[in-house]
């Protein structure tokens, strides 16, 4: 049986509230980090063979749990006084600005007597400061700290699949990006979930034409991972984008070249965006867009958006602030070709909305949100879709494509020919939840999502007249 899935970003760790009135740290260069691999799996219920029964009730102070770039970074691990089978982890991230602190200290440390009381596997760690040691340095530490629990579960006694991680102000922070740096693929048919690790704050993500890639778009580290998605995701690389990491939250884009293997990344923040090759795992160039408004002017996503026509060798690339489209030649050094004022369809285009491009390469038919596009030129053709309307799946077999309605909260099947709606079907919430949706053509199903509530839901397709 096909194993249907999505792919989110998982949220799946608690915090403490960050000091609003701290700055975070300078970004530099991802160091050389050491850690045994391969976590083991494990039931809850069975103690290993290995763990020192010795050592509960106990506490274990400065022990290394890894060594980056020939520093040791310690933790202080506090065992339960019982041992009923595996045990959950706790672990502390103290705070301190991100330039002091210690292990031991902060208002979460109080916690940890009652914790390991509780029968938890209390770990509390330190990790590289600054100003001696720069951004992302903090948040790698923290990801080498779980990887590394993972690794030792025989030995600690503790169960890989329950670690639960709590901090104060920065420690609250890199809590926080520790979270985000993980990715869910949910098996729709099973009703199951699985994650697997990622970088810092994985969005979006994206995946090849043949569905054979998955690519996740680092966003606070400026890397691109790639995974092999058959039989099962495996990580084949992490490739750096050549540029500052991302330090705001406004959400980067992202484009795939299957044909010519490269990734587009757009990053608001800079004003930029980095092509690397997926195939050889090199950056490419950086493309600067012109008049693009740049630094932290606002979170959301949308604020530069992307999107690839490989057959012409076309990259277009949408300034929502400039209201313009500017077309890049893939082919020859990515120079710009065309900038393509659209001030006069701004009303149609919509927001600074998410995916508001949609190319379908079948029909060489290119759409940012209600108005079509010249899929070479990029001047609009005159053809609009209805007003509030986007395009977010396509059946070729039926000739449709649909679309999200917002403002009337209605899902729309439109005739890929004239553009004339086939079908209407009302959203189970409204489009003020902030509606995502996808189109799954193998299994002719819907798929809706609602930012606010946390809701997905899924429809199967009949027949359309």
């Amino acid at each position: 049986m096909k194993r249907l899935s999505l792919f989110i970003t998982l949220l799946a760790v608690i915090s403490l509230a960050c000091n609003a009135g701290q700055s975070q740290p300078t970004a530099a260069v991802k160091p050389t980090e050491t850690a045994t691999s391969s976590p083991v799996e494990t039931e809850a219920g069975t103690s290993s063979a290995q763990f020192d029964s010795s050592k509960l009730g106990t506490v274990e102070k400065d022990t290394t749990y890894c060594t980056v770039d020939g520093v040791e970074l310690k933790m202080d691990v506090y065992y339960p006084s019982q041992n009923n089978g595996r045990f959950p982890v706790t672990m502390y991230v103290h705070g301190g600005g991100w330039s002091s602190g210690d292990k031991a200290q902060g208002a979460g440390a109080i916690e940890i007597p009652e914790l390991q009381k509780a029968g938890f596997l209390v770990v509390s760690v330190n990790y590289r400061l600054a100003p001696e040691y720069v951004f992302p340095a903090m948040i790698e530490d923290v990801k080498c700290a779980v990887r590394s629990l993972r690794a030792h579960a025989e030995e600690y006694n503790l169960d890989p699949n329950r670690i639960g991680v709590w901090g104060g102000s920065a420690g609250g922070h890199l809590v926080a990006l520790l979270g985000t740096s993980y990715i869910a693929r949910y098996y729709l048919v099973e009703g199951s979930a699985a994650s697997f690790s990622a970088g810092t704050w994985p969005i979006p993500l994206r995946r090849d034409s043949a569905g054979d890639f998955l690519f996740s778009l680092n966003a606070w580290d400026s890397t691109l991972s790639v995974y092999s998605m058959t039989p099962s995701e495996t990580l084949l690389g992490t490739i750096s984008l050549g540029i500052p990491a991302g330090s705001t939250d406004r959400l980067p884009d992202l484009a795939i070249d299957s044909t010519h293997k490269l990734a587009f990344a757009a990053y608001p923040e800079f004003g930029l965006v980095a092509v690397v090759n997926w195939e050889t795992m090199q950056p490419v160039t950086t493309i600067n867009i012109p008049n693009a408004e740049t630094g932290d002017t606002g979170g959301g996503p949308g604020q530069l958006q992307v999107i690839v026509n490989e057959s012409a060798n076309r990259l277009f690339v949408y300034e929502p602030k400039a209201r313009a489209v500017y077309v890049y030649d893939t082919a020859n050094n990515f120079s710009l070709l065309n900038s393509v004022d659209v001030k006069a369809q701004s009303k149609s285009i919509g927001q600074a909305d998410a995916d508001l491009f949609f190319f379908d390469a079948t029909s060489n038919r290119l759409f940012l949100g209600t108005v079509e596009l010249d899929s070479t030129t990029g001047q609009p053709t005159g053809n609009l879709l209805p007003a509030g309307n986007k395009i977010f799946g396509m059946d070729s077999e039926d000739n449709l494509y649909w679309v999200l309605d917002s403002q009337n909260s209605a899902i729309l099947a439109l005739d890929r020919t004239s553009l004339a709606i086939r079908h209407s079907q009302p959203m189970p919430e409204s489009s003020s939840n902030l509606a995502t949706a996808a189109y799954d053509p193998v299994n002719k199903q819907v798929f809706i999502g609602y930012l606010i509530t946390a809701n997905l839901y899924g429809f199967s397709v009949g027949q359309i007249p």
